[in-house]
């Protein structure tokens, strides 16, 4: 997984160089983080950056991710 770019609570990430970006977001007031897909699909919730990180390294790229 590569770290492309980090914001103020969101970072982008791409699992291979094929696949667009993806991100995680930190919302500060609910202390969740949100895990989407390129075109904003939604793949999860996480309560710990490497559990974001982990649930996108797994996410079911016939469903959720382009081809």
């Amino acid at each position: 997984m590569d770290v492309l770019e980090v914001r103020r609570h969101e970072l982008t990430a791409a699992c291979s160089p094929k696949w667009a970006p993806c991100r995680i977001r930190y919302y500060p007031d609910v202390g969740r983080i949100y895990i989407s897909g390129p075109a904003g699909q939604h793949i999860g919730w996480a309560g710990t950056l490497a559990d974001a990180i982990d649930q996108l390294a797994r996410a079911d790229t016939s469903q959720v991710l382009p081809e």
